[in-house]
Order: structure tokens, then sequence, then C-alpha cells
């Protein structure tokens, strides 16, 4: 990610999270595109979604800081891995990912907002795939 990419991912992360809204809208995009997904989750998703705001507001607040940035989403994928997380998992939780933060964000998603927060998780996707494997 480049310095302005980051401005962008650090000044529209408050708008994108505010609200309480996006876990909720996240996980339906990502179950109505990829229903198969589902089972990864169990039947309760209060506290998972607590868990998913948690830990994305941690990867945002530490894009500034290579070294916690990257320990958290090394981790992220060794976890991930053992809750049965394959790579082709990555593809809809991106699509899900942005296509919620195109939706809350409204008119404020612009080609330089979209490309910075695509360039946030194909790096997050990078780094925990590399954990997963256990690099």
């Amino acid at each position: 990610m480049t310095p302005d990419q980051t401005a962008l991912v650090l000044a529209t992360a408050d708008a994108a999270f505010v609200g309480g809204h996006f876990a909720t809208r996240f996980y339906d995009r990502l179950f109505a595109s990829a229903p198969d997904l589902r089972i990864l989750f169990g039947t309760d998703l209060t506290a998972l979604k607590l868990k998913f705001m948690n830990t994305l507001a941690s990867l945002v607040g530490s894009v500034q800081h290579p070294v916690i940035f990257g320990s958290i989403l090394m981790h992220l994928g060794r976890q991930h891995r053992r809750f049965g997380v394959l790579p082709a998992y990555y593809g809809p939780v991106g699509e899900a990912l942005l296509a919620t933060l195109q939706d809350i964000l409204g008119e404020r998603w612009t080609p330089a907002v979209a490309a910075a927060w695509t360039a946030l998780y194909a790096e997050m996707t990078e780094r925990m795939q590399e954990g997963a494997r256990g690099e």
C-alpha cells in the first residue's frame, strides 16, 4: 500500500464502521454470495460479529505499523487454518468486504478509496496465507 492509500483507508474506516451495521451487512452479503461458507461460522454470530469488528479495527489501526500489522495477520492466518479456512475462501470474503464498504460509504466510495481498500485486503490475504502455511 502506498502512503496515500493508507491515508484513505484511515480516513474512511470510521465512517464505514460507525453504527454497528458493518458486520451484519458483511456476513449477510458473504453468506448470500458463498452459502457453502456458512458452515464454518456456527449458529450464533453475535460474538463473532464483535470479534470481527474488533479485529478489523485493530488491523486498520495498525496499518501504519508494519510489524504489528503483519504479526496480527500471521496469527489470524494460523487461526483460520485451524478453523478449516482454505485459500479459495479469501476471494468471496474480499468481495463481500469491499461490497459492504462500498454500500456503507456511498458517495465516499471513490475509485481511489476502492483501490486503497483493495490494496489493504490484498496485503491482508497475502500475510494471512503466509501464516496459514506456517511461514
